[in-house]
């Protein structure tokens, strides 16, 4: 897939909230966004969020005000992502693809699930689909100089 790759302008597309409030993509105003697309109960997006929780990192980059995560659910079973919205931390945007656009215009490459993107502030791709420990450097490095 050509579109979204390092260096490029991330595909803008809308998503919706759990209130049926939609936004885009490009209308989040941070230095950093992160997009975790994930599915409720994939047992591999639980053990990456923990381990991305587990660092504190992206919770202190939030505070400071460097850092949004839209956690996009790609799928059209709404019922499990509702009961499943708990789980994400308050303050990420969470939010499904309604009428799954996202996949069935090919839009971003989800073979596997969770896929994760970082963004600048101008929406240009930093980061596709890292592991955490890439992602949590790199933010460290581009952050703070560390």
């Amino acid at each position: 897939m050509e579109r979204n790759q390092q260096g490029a302008i991330a595909t803008d597309f809308v998503y919706t909230l759990a209130s049926g409030k939609q936004g885009r993509l490009s209308d989040i105003k941070a230095p950093f966004t992160l997009i975790w697309f994930y599915n409720a109960g994939c047992g591999e997006c639980a053990r990456i969020k923990a381990q991305i929780e587990a660092t504190g990192y992206l919770d202190m980059l939030h505070s400071a005000g460097i850092l949004e995560v839209l956690a996009l659910y790609p799928d059209g079973e709404l019922e499990n992502w509702r009961k499943a919205l708990p789980e994400n931390p308050s303050w990420w945007i969470s939010a499904y693809d309604k009428g799954q656009v996202i996949q069935r215009q090919n839009l971003y490459d989800l073979k596997a699930i969770p896929t994760i993107y970082l963004l600048d502030a101008q929406k240009r791709v930093v980061l596709k689909d890292p592991t955490v420990e890439v992602l949590i450097g790199v933010l460290k490095r581009i952050c703070y100089g560390g």
